[in-house]
């Protein structure tokens, strides 16, 4: 250790970030692992509700439960409010569908849902429906992700503070760098502790989507009508952006930040909620000699 700590400048930064980038590494493998249900995943139904809730959040539900709502002509979009057709309530049978269709029984902003009280607990039930599955992590993976979290914590947190003391104590100051890659390191581990999907649960997003990937492939010619489940697939796995403006206008319009992401990505589900973004590729980068008390 003590060899470890008298490194210069460089090559300690050098050995902290490879450290930083390994530790975090392996907490999110052993993390996955243990999370990982075989029997959850082998069982988990394909519901695009539950799909869209799993890949963004409750309220990424609302979305695809609304777009599916029109697709199927149960609601009627125009420019940016949205009405119920006159049966829409006795044609749908989830509660959730019947949450939407009753809040637009009276044409309204596609926003004012959002706030809703009825229509976002109706949601709710689906993200307390996956925590159950443990899909979604609840109090007792986020306790049991907390051990290997507080000693992956702990050992960056040690390393560079003992670092920094033996720096000052030599004289040196130039401890910016490091303290500021301590930050970004011991943020990525905290977001790894705090994310929101269980392992379980990346596996079953990933095999979702490697399920649709056909379908995704023949976005463009997906129609609308509502007589196949199609769009609301994709738009559940993959994102409203997937569907073909040219059929779906109203997307563009009542779903301005899926309109932005037109052409864009497919918002996978990734591994981790920090990604191998997370350990921060400008912290990670440059070859100064300064900042960490050479």
């Amino acid at each position: 250790m003590d060899s470890i700590l008298y490194l210069r400048g460089p090559a300690f930064l050098a050995f902290y970030i490879g450290l930083g980038i390994t530790v975090n590494l392996l907490l999110r493998s052993l993390i996955s692992r243990q999370e990982k249900n075989t029997t959850l995943i082998r069982q988990s139904p394909i519901d695009p509700y539950k799909i869209a809730c799993l890949r963004v959040s409750h309220l990424e539900t609302l979305r695809v439960v609304l777009f599916s709502l029109i697709d199927r002509g149960l609601l009627k979009a125009s420019g940016d409010r949205v009405a119920a057709e006159t049966n829409a309530l006795e044609m749908v049978r989830r509660p959730l569908e019947k949450a939407v269709a009753a809040f637009f029984a009276e044409p309204r902003q596609v926003k004012d849902m959002f706030n809703d009280s009825g229509t976002v607990s109706a949601a709710e039930d689906y993200r307390q429906a996956l925590v159950h599955e443990g899909l979604l992590a609840g109090p007792k993976n986020y306790a049991a992700r907390m051990p290997p979290a507080l000693v992956a914590l702990f050992l960056l947190l040690g390393t560079s503070m003992t670092k920094i003391i033996s720096a000052v104590l030599r004289g040196h100051h130039n401890v910016l760098f490091l303290a500021m890659l301590t930050l970004v390191f011991g943020n990525w581990t905290v977001v790894i502790w705090k994310k929101k999907r269980t392992g379980a649960g990346d596996q079953v997003l990933r095999e979702a989507q490697q399920r649709f990937q056909s379908l995704k492939g023949r976005s463009k010619s997906v129609r609308p009508g509502g007589t196949t489940s199609d769009a609301s697939f994709l738009a559940a796995v993959f994102g409203l952006s997937v569907l073909p403006v040219m059929y779906f206008p109203y997307i563009k319009t009542l779903f301005p930040k899926a309109a932005s992401s037109f052409g864009g990505g497919d918002g996978g589900c990734g591994g981790g909620g920090c990604g191998s973004s997370g350990c921060g590729g400008g912290g990670c980068g440059g070859g100064g000699c300064g900042g960490c008390g050479s």
